[in-house]
């Protein structure tokens, strides 16, 4: 017997084997289910920076975001609609970057609601470009097992405000992370849900704007003012150009008002009870505007997945 039969033998011999095991335990390829559902359509989530070289508030100071890191992800599709599948993952991207960068990508039929959220990063983090396994770690990691073992950052924010010869800086690792639920289409009649078609590809812009952070109230339309920052540094800190978290928890939120109309004050009622710090206004009220689509899609916010309460004020 030549060689080349030998081996055929050997193979059939081997594949009748493999045919009966598999019979054996009841695995039988022909008894796998058929998806007979139509192709679905795609809805790819992109991050970019909606944040400007410089820009000038409305005291007078001009900031210039220095570095602006975000864990993002966790986005899937809302129970009314054919889920094929959702991103159940997360990356850590550099918010500063004017290229587009992916969120995720969901699949899905019918009419669909979507949301994401702005964490900390996770073990399983997807770095993007720019970002090293140092940042990660630096940020902490988030472990959902034991989620409370370490300080954990969703953003890691600094930034250089210049007015005339003065020059403030901030570095703020803000650990409150942020949900974005109900993502929907606005339209004159009110909110629409989006509708995937088959086959069809859909593409969404998140725009992160870290100068957000220093605006006067919740709306599209609000007032940059750092004024209030450098009075928690010169007044309530050391005063050496540094603003820190720790001095604007000193800053009691009433203060605002002498720097001009701050209207998220009247957000008074949260799941935590009201807020009463400068801190707390920078974590309840404008960390959420961070986030906004390019496209006319708006979601509803929540503090949490994980989140870390701001600490109260010192007494």
């Amino acid at each position: 017997m030549n060689m080349r039969v030998r081996r055929s033998a050997i193979v059939c011999r081997t594949l009748a084997w493999l045919s009966a095991a598999v019979a054996s335990l009841g695995g039988a390829a022909s008894c796998l289910p058929v998806d007979t559902r139509l192709p679905p359509g795609s809805l790819f989530l992109a991050l970019v920076s909606d944040d400007e070289p410089s820009i000038m508030t409305a005291d007078g100071w001009s900031i210039s975001v220095d570095r602006l890191f975000l864990g993002i992800g966790h986005a899937s599709l809302g129970e009314g609609c054919t889920r094929y599948s959702d991103d159940d993952y997360d990356r850590l991207l550099d918010g500063r970057l004017p290229a587009a960068q992916k969120v995720g990508v969901l699949y899905g039929l019918g009419q669909c609601d979507f949301q994401f959220v702005i964490r900390s990063p996770s073990p399983n983090t997807v770095l993007g470009a720019g970002v090293t396994e140092a940042d990660k770690m630096q940020m902490g990691i988030w472990d959902d097992r034991e989620p409370h073992l370490h300080d954990n950052s969703a953003l890691d924010f600094a930034a250089t405000a210049t007015r005339g010869g003065e020059t403030k800086h901030v570095r703020w690792m803000i650990s409150q992370s942020t949900s974005y639920l109900d993502c929907a289409r606005q339209t004159e009649g009110g909110s629409r849900l989006m509708r995937l078609e088959s086959s069809e590809n859909v593409t969404l812009h998140v725009g992160i704007r870290g100068v957000e952070l220093f605006g006067n109230d919740q709306s599209t339309t609000a007032e940059l003012r750092f004024d209030p920052f450098v009075y928690a540094d010169d007044e309530f800190g050391d005063g050496d150009g540094n603003v820190t978290l720790q001095e604007l928890a000193r800053v009691d939120v009433q203060r605002l008002l002498s720097f001009g109309p701050f209207s998220g004050l009247n957000i008074l009622h949260d799941p935590f009870g009201g807020f009463t710090s400068l801190e707390q206004y920078l974590y309840f009220v404008l960390l959420p505007k961070i986030a906004r689509f390019r496209e006319n899609v708006t979601c509803r916010t929540q503090r949490g997945f994980g989140s870390r309460r701001p600490a109260p004020p010192p007494q």
